[in-house]
């Protein structure tokens, strides 16, 4: 029997009041209408690849350029975002201080619960929910930053928001304040109407101003992923060169800069780290604390590494004799 549309959206509408979705768009794998986004898919991924793109992304390009081959048993997807500031507060988190000369940020989204396992579980109380309304179980797959999918360009596309400047998809109600996760379904649903929404970007251009390392050139779709304070202090392994250091700044981890002044963003503050505690406490100690948090990502080895450039940054008396129990750090795999 055909799925009442209607019905359906009513039903998407409430899941998002009831588990704090900022929004859910469906898309249909099999609906005419991803065809062309397919071919932008395409294009994009493995025509003129960006030069500043990720190892990783370069890697997974060809996956990235088509969801279906990615996922070729499923039929619909289900994209969901969730707002950053909705996420509870992680009390086990590394201590922090007040005193600027030893201290590192950390964007604010790493100081609550892992956002990768408490939007799963809020994915997965949804399949509940679908499959109780629909009456039927379905076969399905939850991935939160854990398969080589564009979420952001299936986000925009299935009209959830709208990617700004900064490379972040921007919703409505929220900018760009969110975390995304997607639900792989093998039943076919109607797809979801787009959110009346559109970047504010054309006429703001914050994020641009404020990039302190260029990441951000202003024009859509160009972004220097390799200058990002993100990718630098998450994703680059090993040796951090002079100019990577200095674009580090004050940050260890993450980046708010460009995200917090978006119009609408409701971002967790930033963390100010205690950097002699992170250098000096034992790794099993620090490890237990970073284990379910987003921090686990780098992993420690990353964490100390990106703490002695930060304190290299901005050299006191103190973070000097810190400094000098760890020469070679800052070139750590």
């Amino acid at each position: 029997m055909p799925i009442n549309k209607k019905s359906f959206y009513s039903f998407i509408e409430s899941e998002c009041g009831v588990r704090g979705f900022s929004g859910i768009a469906v898309l249909n794998l099999s609906a005419g209408k991803l065809i062309p986004f397919r071919d932008i898919l395409a294009k994009t991924y493995l025509g003129n690849q960006n030069p500043d793109w990720p190892e990783y992304m370069r890697r997974t390009a060809e996956l990235r350029a088509d969801p279906i081959k990615l996922l070729p048993w499923a039929k619909s997807l289900a994209i969901f975002a969730f707002p950053l500031n909705s996420i509870p507060v992680n009390e086990n988190f590394l201590p922090q201080t007040d005193n600027d000369e030893l201290s590192g940020l950390v964007a604010g989204y790493a100081g609550r619960i892992d956002y990768h396992s408490y939007l799963t579980e809020k994915i997965y109380i949804f399949a509940g929910s679908l499959q109780k309304y629909l009456g039927k179980n379905f076969g399905v797959e939850i991935f939160v930053d854990t398969k080589p999918l564009a979420e952001k360009s299936l986000a925009a596309f299935s009209g959830l928001g709208a990617v700004g400047l900064n490379s972040c998809l921007l919703c409505k109600g929220e900018g760009g304040g969110t975390c995304l996760g997607v639900l792989a379904m093998d039943i076919e649903l109607p797809e979801t109407e787009p959110v009346d929404f559109s970047a504010p970007c054309s006429a703001c251009g914050i994020c641009v101003d404020r990039c302190p390392t260029g990441a951000i050139t202003g024009k859509p779709g160009e972004f220097k992923y390799k200058k990002c304070r993100s990718y630098l202090t998450m994703e680059k392994k090993g040796v951090l060169e002079e100019d990577d250091r200095k674009n580090l700044g004050e940050w260890i981890f993450g980046c708010d800069i460009c995200t917090s002044p978006c119009p609408g963003s409701k971002i967790p503050p930033p963390l100010k780290v205690d950097l002699e505690w992170l250098l000096l406490e034992d790794d099993s100690t620090v490890g237990k604390i970073i284990k379910n948090s987003a921090l686990s990502y780098p992993g420690l080895k990353l964490l100390r590494r990106n703490a002695v450039c930060v304190l290299g940054n901005k050299p006191s008396a103190k973070g000097k004799s810190i400094l000098a129990k760890f020469a070679g750090l800052a070139n750590a795999n």
